[in-house]
């Protein structure tokens, strides 16, 4: 299957806002399964639209699981951006008290302009993670390890939903 998304924000001072400022992001979900195995390729940017900057609170972020995965949550923050992610998993176990558990990995890529932090890279970054998820009673479970092209590493627990 496949999902396209998009959003505007306009922040308005006749509407109350303390700071104008307009945005947009998008992202575009292509996934296919053949029995057991599914192939995802995911791709989202985001700018803002206009000469005014983004205030700190609505830049955008890459970094943590499946978001640029080698990095810490949000560790690249900025005023535009662009990710691509390839991703695999296959299941490996069915039923029971776990609806079904996954194992897979995924190569993921992605860049941040205008950066918050001054200093950071605005290189396009490098990321791959490896992972195992399961359906349970709690909602899905992720454990995984992430890796970038600059030798940072993380390791993951996540409860709950993890895709915007």
């Amino acid at each position: 299957g496949w999902r396209v998304r998009a959003n505007a924000y306009d922040s308005k001072s006749e509407l109350g806002a303390d700071t104008e400022f307009t945005k947009v992001d998008g992202e575009v979900t292509v996934a296919q399964s053949f029995g057991e195995h599914t192939f995802n390729l995911y791709w989202r940017a985001g700018d803002k639209v206009g000469s005014k900057p983004l205030p700190t609170y609505a830049q955008f972020q890459l970094g943590g699981f499946l978001n640029l995965s080698g990095y810490s949550a949000g560790q690249f923050t900025g005023g535009n951006f662009q990710y691509g992610r390839f991703m695999y998993y296959r299941r490996i176990l069915k039923g029971g008290i776990l609806d079904g558990v996954y194992g897979g990995f995924s190569l993921e890529a992605g860049k941040v302009a205008n950066s918050l932090v001054p200093g950071n890279s605005e290189a396009t970054q490098k990321s791959a993670s490896v992972f195992t998820g399961a359906d349970t009673p709690l909602g899905p479970v992720y454990f995984g390890y992430g890796h970038s092209d600059q030798g940072n590493n993380s390791i993951y627990f996540v409860l709950g939903r993890i895709f915007q």
